[in-house]
């Protein structure tokens, strides 16, 4: 979707690529959760399939994601002692404004969030600040658990969506 006067123009947005098989990524079970943030040169992507977290970085170069030179996927941060709330992780998401690095997930339905400083193009996870207190999820719209969340920014505005119970 192009960005007009920043805000996406979603009248002329390009056709949806053809389906990706869950079979051609990292780990098994269920899609949970998928993040992605572009910070300076590199799209670094976050997934969640079986309470498993899977991370890579893909190179951009002119605007373009250079999938051919992806890195490995790589799995950690399991032990959900480490990680706030309890339950299966029902989303994730990433996203940057200005020098930060946003990051957050549902689980059990609440959310958690943190934020991690961009150094010269590079997050700084090492210096990541203490996840947020619970984001109940009776503060958003609709009812049911929550099935997606998106969050991304055009021009001065941050834009958010949901799905519950199967609406958006």
């Amino acid at each position: 979707v192009q960005v007009v006067n920043g805000s996406p123009d979603f009248n002329n947005a390009s056709d949806w690529s053809s389906p990706i098989p869950l079979s051609s990524l990292p780990g098994s079970g269920d899609m949970q959760g998928l993040g992605n943030a572009i910070v300076g040169s590199t799209l670094h992507q976050e997934l969640w399939r079986n309470n498993t977290r899977w991370t890579r970085t893909v190179p951009v170069a002119d605007g373009v994601v250079q999938w051919g030179s992806a890195d490995s996927w790589v799995s950690g941060l399991t032990n959900f002692g480490t990680m706030p709330g309890s339950g299966t992780v029902q989303v994730s998401n990433l996203y940057v404004l200005g020098g930060t690095l946003y990051h957050g997930f549902w689980r059990g339905d609440q959310g958690f969030s943190r934020t991690i400083p961009i150094s010269n193009g590079v997050p700084q996870w090492g210096s990541a600040s203490d996840w947020s207190n619970p984001i109940p999820l009776s503060t958003l719209p609709g009812s049911g658990s929550l099935q997606s969340l998106n969050i991304y920014r055009t021009g001065n505005y941050l834009r958010q969506g949901i799905w519950r119970n199967n609406w958006g």
